[in-house]
């Protein structure tokens, strides 16, 4: 398949054909899709074998499924309904669920992933991609290196989300296991969280959310070439209004800390010097 090129020189329009990715339709119950640099396309209902390509993109339409999906610099696309049983896997490639669409493991090094309203995926690991997920998605766990992570109202974790300096936002959401970031900020509004809510260097603001578990700011430790690592005097802290944090504070390292009157706490360990505004504890771990 190609396509024209106009390109002018010297005021001389000149036309070119460039060949454009041909796409290899998967039409057959079982049928698999290998491919080099062309796209791949699983019709609706049709359940394919596995998918694989270099550089071509993936689209299964809807009601589509298939066993695995893999390419190294293509996107891989769920419509409504579709599914891949196994692993997506894509290194520069982007990674879309469609509305009620189901993956196993995402693998992505640095496309992003986004998962539509009410789409499931397992593990989602990315270096610097981002991930979204959207009303009432759910994952089995989330895990960073630098990439963003949004979480949408009705949204679900069944596991940790993990980021190395990615940002976390969650709003209406629930994260049955740890929050952990080192140097990414943290913003949970109206959200549950099952385990801990941990940062090393990250600002971080909670806001009428439920802490099951600790909420710890780490001490950083830093090698002989970390260069200002231990300047904290810009994190910023915010225990907001309705918060809840049933186990402990536990502050390892100077910042600077609000807590709101009506927050409630199981607990505070402060190793720093950190001045913790006067709260109200309560006497035994909150319930």
């Amino acid at each position: 398949m190609n396509r024209l090129l106009s390109l002018s020189l010297f005021g001389v329009t000149l036309c070119a054909s460039m060949p454009t990715h041909a796409t290899v339709l998967v039409d057959r119950n079982g049928m698999n899709g290998d491919t080099t640099s062309d796209d791949i396309r699983v019709l609706s209902r049709i359940q394919a074998g596995n998918l694989d390509s270099t550089s071509g993109d993936i689209f299964l339409d809807a009601g589509a499924s298939a066993q695995g999906a893999d390419t190294t610099s293509g996107n891989v696309v769920l419509a409504l309904d579709a599914r891949v049983n196994g692993t997506i896997d894509t290194t520069s490639g982007d990674v879309e669920l469609g509305v009620r669409s189901i993956s196993g493991r995402i693998d992505t090094t640095s496309g992003k992933v986004v998962l539509r309203d009410e789409a499931q995926a397992g593990v989602i690991d990315t270096t610097s991609g981002s991930v979204s997920l959207g009303p009432k998605a759910r994952s089995e766990k989330i895990d960073t290196t630098s990439g963003d992570v949004r979480i949408a109202r009705g949204a679900y974790v069944d596991g940790e989300v993990d980021t190395t300096s990615g940002n976390v936002r969650a709003e209406f959401a629930s994260i049955a296991g740890d929050v952990d970031t080192s140097s990414g900020e943290i913003w949970l509004e109206r959200c549950r969280v099952g385990d801990d809510v941990r940062t090393s260097s990250g600002n971080i603001t909670i806001i009428q959310s439920d802490i099951r578990g600790d909420f710890v700011i780490r001490e950083q430790r830093c090698g002989w070439l970390s260069w200002g690592c231990g300047d904290s005097s810009t994190q910023q802290i915010v225990i907001g209004p309705g918060t809840i944090i049933h186990g402990r504070l536990r502050i390892e390292r100077t910042v600077d800390l609000v807590i709101d009157p009506s927050a409630r706490i199981g607990g505070i360990e402060n190793r720093s010097n950190t001045r913790v505004p006067s709260v109200k504890l309560p006497a035994e771990r909150v319930d």
